[in-house]
């Protein structure tokens, strides 16, 4: 029963992070999503996927270009990642 539990906790926990992230990418500046640190579970592509400079096709295309792969967590990406993701965007949303 104790590990049921612990692992019904941790599938909510990492849903919850997938859905703060999502809301924080489809609202706000696309910083302070990649900079958030109680986050890391969530893919950098549905971060993405979501904002309203990118979308799915140019969020994907965007990690292409800058070689990162697409089930990078956000958690995985390193500060230069976050710095080039945030140039590349080129939205003044982000």
């Amino acid at each position: 029963m104790e590990l049921q539990a612990r692992t019904i906790e941790m599938v909510s926990d990492r849903r919850r992070q997938v859905t703060e992230a999502t809301r924080l990418a489809a609202s706000g500046p696309i910083g302070a999503v990649l900079d958030r640190v109680d986050i890391p579970y969530a893919y950098v592509v549905k971060v993405l996927d979501v904002h309203p400079c990118l979308g799915k096709v140019a969020g994907r295309r965007l990690l292409d270009e800058l070689g990162i792969a697409h089930r990078t967590r956000l958690g995985e990406l390193v500060p230069g990642n976050r710095v080039a993701i945030e140039r590349a965007c080129g939205c003044r949303h982000a």
